[in-house]
């Protein structure tokens, strides 16, 4: 058996990183024991090798997967909730990075008044775009038929009886 030290106060720093993650975001370590390798920003005591994280995506990142979903996380909160794998030896753990789904969806409902704007500014920008295009394209002094006698008594160029 192997036993390797790894440095905690720099993991402890990476891992508890939260700029950038909002009010709610988050990022810790899991084991193959499902305890906690790092601690957690919700916790005031330390929650290294004493919380239980067992959830769907820990599973999912403890087999080896990546990827992204919404679940219930060990909180009992909902969450979109990003795994992979990190493997050390013989050793994997889950690397995690969480975030409340109210927070994703309060975001998304703050920016959409803004975001609405700019639909409508492309929008009429494009329809402007097709009428000055199209203008341009056509003789300014009108639409001229060429070829076709629409004069009294005539037929239409085309050679159709009357």
């Amino acid at each position: 058996m192997i036993a390797f030290q790894l440095p905690t106060d720099r993991i402890m720093g990476i891992m508890n990183y939260t700029s950038g993650m909002g009010d709610t975001g988050e990022t810790y370590l899991v084991g193959q024991d499902y305890l906690m390798r790092s601690d957690s920003r919700f916790s005031d005591e330390s929650t290294v090798l004493s919380q239980v994280v067992q959830t769907p995506t820990v599973d999912l990142a403890l087999a080896g997967k990546q990827g992204v979903k919404f679940i219930q996380d060990y909180r009992n909160v909902e969450v979109m909730s990003v795994y992979l794998p990190i493997q050390m030896g013989d050793t994997r753990w889950a690397v995690m990075a969480e975030i409340d789904r109210d927070e994703i969806e309060e975001g998304a409902a703050r920016e959409r008044p803004a975001l609405a704007g700019v639909l409508f500014f492309v929008y009429g920008l494009s329809l402007w775009s097709v009428w000055y295009w199209r203008g341009r394209q056509l003789p300014q002094d009108g639409v001229q038929l060429t070829g076709l006698d629409f004069s009294e008594g005539g037929d239409g160029g085309g050679g159709l009886d009357g």
